[in-house]
């Protein structure tokens, strides 16, 4: 599911963050959002301030890792897919 436009739940996080910026939920659902929409550098950000209030909850971990392993398989993907056009033509 990709979120095109902006959300209500988008504005709220934010307004949360702006009133207490220690509210990890409002980092984490930030995160949660930015990957739905596919920007990883931004969710990655968010997961990664969340866990500095929070470091104990293994839901934001569980996340966290899933981005990272899937922003690893996308990077490897597209790094493969490089590879075989310049072998292709070499």
């Amino acid at each position: 599911m990709h979120l095109k436009k902006k959300t209500s739940s988008d504005d709220t996080e934010q307004y949360v963050i702006g009133v207490d910026e220690r509210h990890y939920n409002a980092w984490y659902g930030m995160g949660s959002i930015y990957w739905r929409q596919e920007k990883c550098e931004l969710a990655s950000y968010h997961f990664k301030r969340a866990l500095d209030i929070n470091n104990r909850s293994s839901v934001l971990y569980s996340h966290y890792g899933s981005l990272c392993l899937s922003s690893l398989s996308i990077s490897l993907s597209l790094n493969l897919s490089l590879m075989q056009t310049k072998f292709i033509s070499a």
